[in-house]
């Protein structure tokens, strides 16, 4: 049954035991640490990911810190972590500050500790991309408060002297964003 599809599936763990059902998910837990952290994060209480918001912080910005390991592996790590953390939690405020930090912190790493690789730039971007689509949406707005826009404004003005695109990137996207939200 390679690739099979989810229609089938459910139906063949709807079919096990509890017990059955409780050793495929031990399986899939140990399949990889994107799959510990999607279970541990989702199967959270919203009250437990919210205690737990300073341990994702920890996690999303270990790669900045001097110690940290910065590879593509590890990037997307992270980015597997936010993910893990946006899916789990709906409370807008939270995932925004952690993507929000999550820029911030690589942006300052590659203006202290200069030029990083393409993949670096890439997640950077992507995070913010995603971060935005979720400030831009219908209920964003109420989430750009004064100190969260001045904080983008400053995050364009530090990305302004990065290379590769990135620097360009956050300038349109933050303007971008200061248009659609005055005009909302």
């Amino acid at each position: 049954m390679k690739g099979g599809k989810w229609s089938e599936i459910k139906k063949r763990i709807a079919a096990l035991a509890p017990k059955d059902q409780l050793a495929l998910f031990k399986e899939l837990y140990e399949q990889s640490s994107e799959c510990r952290e999607f279970l541990s994060t989702k199967l959270q209480t919203e009250e437990e990911v919210i205690a737990n918001f300073s341990i994702y912080l920890d996690r999303a910005l270990e790669p900045f810190d001097i110690k940290g390991v910065l590879t593509k592996k590890e990037l997307a790590k992270v980015k597997n972590t936010i993910r893990a953390f946006q899916k789990a939690c709906s409370d807008h405020d939270a995932v925004v500050e952690l993507m929000l930090c999550f820029v911030e912190e690589g942006t300052k790493f590659t203006v202290d500790f200069s030029d990083m690789f393409e993949d670096y730039y890439l997640t950077l971007e992507d995070v913010l991309a995603n971060l935005l689509s979720i400030l831009k949406s219908r209920d964003g707005k109420q989430l750009y408060n004064d100190d969260r826009r001045t904080r983008f404004l400053e995050l364009a003005e530090k990305a302004s002297v990065i290379g590769w695109g990135y620097g360009d990137f956050v300038g349109i996207q933050v303007a971008d964003l200061e248009e659609r939200l005055e005009k909302a």
